[in-house]
């Protein structure tokens, strides 16, 4: 591992562990994309014996070739959610299924340029999906009487209205092919992109830690999708992360949390992905249990160019 994580109120960087090695570039050619993702249960959970309701997933479609679709989902914490680790994971295949189709249908019309509103539309596939999937998994196994004293009396006539409340989560994607990027992101978490040794959000992020957030279990879920599109006019970024807010929580100043990010991507140019994977759930469980997230999951997905460098496609 070969990271500097800033998590604490002080000047002092973590500690720096291993050893980087040459990266190798390609210059001129094509994008072509390469991703990994982690989820893991953060430090409060574990001590609390709470399932993870973070998920995290990578898809590489057959068609076309170096296309990748990432996404990250994270269920909400409060304990009315009691379904919201299933929310997350049906979220996650809504994203990636659709991501899926959406490549193939890229692929077929090549010389397309790409739109918001085709993310708009995508946003909505995505949510149909994970809505039948939950209303398919109350069908098959109500709310049990456990799981409804949880809910506060106050909030029962929302969950007897729309059970689906309960596996109520967040939703982080991005699908990358070789002449384009589109992102889509509901509710909170964040989106980065790297190009030129910076790193900046391609999606606004919400406001700062606190109660609430835009959810997949909102009835106007579809509206609050927030979309980014590149073509790549001005090169590929080099690397893209999704993560959940247990990412962003953790870091008591925003430098921190950048200079932390460049750490993690200057690793993920030097290192091969086979050492960055086995070595990204300690960071991320490290990160949770010191950080300022008051022990919450951590998830984060990466696509980044193979062969590093940006290019233009």
């Amino acid at each position: 591992m070969n990271i500097r994580c800033y998590t604490l109120p002080s000047v002092e960087g973590g500690k720096l562990i291993g050893a980087r090695r040459p990266s190798s570039n390609r210059p001129n050619q094509p994008p072509s994309w390469d991703a990994l993702s982690v989820s893991v249960r953060g430090a409060r959970h574990v001590q609390e014996d709470i399932p993870n309701q973070d998920a995290a997933c990578t898809v590489f479609p057959v068609v076309p070739a170096g296309g990748v679709v990432i996404a990250v989902a994270d269920g909400h914490g409060s304990s009315e959610y009691v379904r919201s680790d299933r929310g997350s994971q049906f979220a996650c295949q809504a994203a990636t299924d659709w991501g899926v189709k959406f490549l193939t249908a890229v692929t077929r019309s090549p010389e397309t340029p790409i739109r918001v509103l085709q993310g708009q539309m995508l946003s909505r596939r995505i949510h149909d999906d994970w809505l039948a999937a939950v209303r398919q998994d109350l069908a098959q196994c109500p709310l049990a009487a456990g799981e409804w004293e949880k809910i506060p009396e106050n909030q029962l006539r929302r969950f007897v209205d729309r059970p689906e409340t309960a596996y109520g989560s967040t939703l982080l994607m991005a699908v990358a092919w070789n002449s384009g990027l589109l992102v889509l992101q509901l509710g909170d978490g964040d989106v980065v992109g790297f190009s030129g040794g910076s790193v900046r959000h391609l999606v606004e992020p919400l406001g700062g830690p606190g109660p609430g957030t835009d959810s997949l279990c909102d009835q106007s879920a579809v509206d609050k999708f927030r979309i980014y599109v590149d073509s790549f006019a001005d090169g590929a970024p080099e690397c893209v992360m999704v993560r959940t807010d247990g990412w962003m929580n953790s870091f008591e100043k925003d430098a921190d949390r950048e200079r932390t990010d460049l750490e993690l991507f200057r690793w993920l140019q030097s290192a091969s992905k086979e050492a960055v994977e086995a070595d990204l759930e300690s960071l991320l469980a490290e990160t949770s249990a010191s950080g300022w997230s008051q022990g919450d999951d951590v998830s984060c997905a990466m696509l980044f160019l193979k062969g590093g460098g940006s290019h233009v496609s």
